[in-house]
């Protein structure tokens, strides 16, 4: 199958994949006003990406069991929506815990719904022309560097 007939999916998981990146590179950008606003110094606060990325090695291995136990789709809906669960309740932390324990949930959902889970999905779509669908996911993480930095 080619690329422009499954274009509309490729586009959904594109948005999906540039999301939960820039959600993954917008702390470092807000370190210091994160900080003021919760009384803690900047190296406390730059510690939550660490929080995902350390959520993410841990649990790897065992999303993976989860994606091929449960299925790709049902996977990143899962992910998905503790993303929007866990982005919604970042505007009402009130303490860094509660912004650890968010980035542990963003962790969890870049595991069930990140770059592997939306690999797998985008290369079940096609025959032929998977490295071209896999090469335009992966622009998404490059824009959102450069969209949600200035914009955060």
């Amino acid at each position: 199958m080619r690329i422009s007939s499954r274009r509309p999916q490729l586009v959904l998981a594109w948005m999906v994949f540039t999301v939960l990146s820039g959600m993954y590179l917008a702390p470092p950008v807000l370190v210091g006003l994160i900080a003021d606003d919760l009384g803690q110094s900047a190296a406390d606060v730059s510690l939550l990406p660490t929080v995902n990325a350390l959520t993410q090695v841990v649990l790897s291995m065992p999303a993976g069991a989860l994606l091929h136990r449960l299925g790709v789709r049902r996977c990143i809906i899962l992910g998905v929506t503790l993303f929007c669960i866990g982005t919604s309740c970042c505007a009402l932390a009130r303490s860094l815990w509660q912004l650890f324990v968010l980035q542990l949930v963003f962790g969890v959902s870049a595991c069930l719904a990140g770059p592997g889970p939306l690999v797998l999905l985008v290369n079940g779509w096609f025959n032929e022309g998977k490295s071209s669908a896999t090469g335009v996911l992966f622009t998404a993480f490059g824009v959102a560097g450069v969209v949600f930095s200035p914009l955060v």
